[in-house]
């Protein structure tokens, strides 16, 4: 082709805003999330026929952890039912450990990590509708409420929307503390609250959407601390629970199988008078509590609630043979501490599940995954929680299993000394018996994983005496503070924190 005709046809492509690369296009497309408009210094573009959006926008608004792991150029998204991990550049997905083909591949624009919004949507059944008259992406999730009614355009066909099934919110109760008031809604399901801060006067706004209020509208008085009143009431298409205090108060949030618990004042920083002793004990007998300095690429940990879904684990009986406890419930407890403990720390956190879920159809399937989602983040450490159990209820405490030494090379600490190290200082917080540190190569979650791994019994639930140990919140929250030192010990060991 004569140069002169080169020139034209590429000045021909200038002059009428035809992309030379028809492949991408991002002008003017506008993403609105949960009915509000959302902002990103990246706009979401169209790629190879995808829309792409900013991971991190999308979901830190769904309230999901998203992890970078730069080594790998990974961005590891962990919601309270799924792991999903992106690599830059590949069309492979790994949900909860198990690959998956993508379109369009994540790929890094200015600085954000872009992925395709309708794998997303697929994946954790969000709804995601494209308006192209509007260029618009609305993206609804289960916690809000539906796309506006005044755009018809936008709405989804009448064969693409799913009739979705309200989580219960059977009660909800309160106790004084000093100083702090701990309120807890229980919930057939984890549901996590939209919040507002207003003044004049101060109160506390926490929204919880897509949920059927079984218990009655009411209120409580308080008059010991700066909580003044906590008011709740049904809406249409949410629940809402106003907490009236006397100057702006801090606020946190804990789960359980079966409850969200929201701590108002001083123990919001994590802590109560009885957690203080604790920590006091702790330092009078060597255990490292000051806070870790993270420097550089926060080290990254993962922690697995052993069981989940179909799979309870061992039941724990009393004497008459009715339930008391269920191991899952008391592994997802103590690993959701763990989990707050090292993420308030500065460390990077990605929990198997975080509600009552199995990762795969059968045992095996689940076990498979847990290690995988592990190997596949390039996470530190693996640590899986675990409560023990035997026929003989006599049969009581505390143990950390490990594989060996054959997943310890270059990470500056073995399975065995991550073990010790967290063994010591749970055995104190349980008041069990010590029943060591135990090789057990045969565990799947431990032979596969490519880092330094242990596999923790906490206690026994079907020992009547360790059942007490695990159905008591402040032994609970020692166990979890337990577990964290020694996992502050071991990175410190691994050069990662200091």
């Amino acid at each position: 082709m004569p140069n002169k005709l080169i020139a034209f046809v590429l000045v021909f492509f200038v002059f009428f805003g035809i992309g030379v690369c028809p492949c991408a296009a991002s002008d003017d497309i506008t993403l609105v999330i949960n009915g509000k408009t959302v902002d990103s210094d990246v706009n979401p573009m169209i790629i190879n026929g995808r829309t792409m959006v900013p991971v991190r926008i999308l979901f830190d608004t769904f309230g999901a952890d998203v992890l970078w792991n730069e080594s790998l150029r990974q961005v590891i998204i962990s919601t309270a039912a799924s792991v999903i991990v992106l690599t830059i550049g590949s069309k492979t997905a790994y949900i909860d450990g198990v690959g998956r083909t993508v379109d369009v591949p994540p790929t890094i624009v200015d600085g954000r990590t872009l992925v395709p919004i309708r794998f997303i949507s697929d994946v954790l059944r969000y709804d995601v509708v494209w308006n192209g008259s509007t260029r618009t992406v609305y993206v609804t999730g289960k916690k809000h409420a539906s796309i506006p009614d005044d755009d018809p355009a936008s709405l989804p066909s009448d064969e693409s929307k799913e009739e979705i099934a309200l989580a219960k919110l059977s009660r909800i109760t309160a106790v004084e503390k000093t100083d702090a008031v701990d309120i807890t809604v229980s919930l057939s399901e984890k549901i996590e609250p939209n919040v507002m801060k207003l003044s004049d006067p101060d109160r506390l706004v926490f929204d919880f959407y897509s949920v059927e209020q079984t218990c009655n509208n009411s209120n409580l008085q308080f008059e010991n601390t700066s909580v003044t009143e906590i008011r709740w009431a049904s809406h249409p298409d949410y629940t809402r629970i106003v907490v009236q205090t006397t100057e702006q108060t801090d606020y946190s949030f804990r789960y359980t199988s079966a409850a969200c618990i929201i701590t108002i004042g001083k123990t919001a920083y994590g802590y109560d008078d009885d957690d203080k002793d604790a920590d006091d004990d702790a330092s009078s007998s060597g255990t490292a509590t000051e806070p870790p300095k993270v420097s550089g690429g926060a080290p990254i940990v993962v922690i697995d609630a052993g069981h989940g879904g179909y799979d309870s684990g061992a039941i724990g009986r009393d004497a008459d043979g009715n339930e008391v406890i269920k191991e899952k419930d008391a592994n997802l407890s103590i690993a959701q501490k763990v989990s707050q403990k090292l993420k308030s720390s500065g460390i990077k956190v990605i929990m198997t599940r975080s509600a009552d879920v199995a990762l795969g159809d059968t045992v095996m399937a689940d076990l498979v995954a847990r290690a995988e989602i592990a190997n596949r983040s390039g996470a530190d450490l693996f640590i899986s929680i675990h409560n023990n159990a035997f026929t003989d209820p006599e049969a009581t405490g505390t143990s950390v299993l490990y594989a060996g030494l054959s997943n310890s090379g270059g990470y500056g600490i073995s399975s065995q000394e991550l073990a010790e190290n967290i063994q010591a200082p749970l055995v104190k917080a349980t008041g069990l018996k010590d029943r060591g540190i135990v090789r057990s190569p045969e565990m799947v979650v431990l032979k596969r994983t490519i880092m330094p791994a242990v596999l923790i019994e906490c206690a026994f639930v079907s020992s009547y005496t360790d059942q007490k140990v695990l159905t008591n919140d402040k032994k609970i929250s020692d166990i979890a503070e337990a577990i964290y030192q020694g996992i502050l010990v071991s990175l410190r060991q691994m050069d990662k924190i200091s």
